[in-house]
């Protein structure tokens, strides 16, 4: 879902108005240019209470892939009832969720096509 915040407004009349937040934010850029340092700093000045999560891209899709896989193997028959099926993905997703809290933090993440 969409989440909003106050943001003061620039006049003196001490107005907020409502903004959508970001709900991502991806940084590119060419080798050693400080995209991993920009994350780090970001993450680091983060209050701990937040709930968040900074991830190599590949250890994550590593857990994901092993969890789906332990997933499947221990639940066969609730994942193989057809449509009445649970989707291991989505299982995987809200635990994922539930241990990150609030921010996810992906170092290594990339986008070779923008239509993906």
């Amino acid at each position: 879902g969409e989440s909003t915040e106050q943001i003061r407004s620039g006049d003196n009349d001490n107005k907020c108005k409502e903004e959508k937040a970001t709900n991502g934010l991806y940084i590119f850029g060419g080798v050693g240019t400080g995209k991993s340092f920009c994350m780090d700093l970001f993450f680091a000045h983060l209050p701990e209470n937040i709930g968040k999560k900074r991830w190599h891209f590949h250890e994550f899709m590593l857990s994901a892939h092993q969890r789906l896989h332990k997933l499947k193997q221990n639940n066969e028959r609730l994942l193989n009832e057809g449509d009445k099926g649970l989707n291991p993905l989505t299982l995987v997703a809200r635990d994922i969720a539930r241990e990150t809290g609030l921010l996810l933090c992906f170092d290594e993440f990339q986008v070779t096509d923008i239509g993906d």
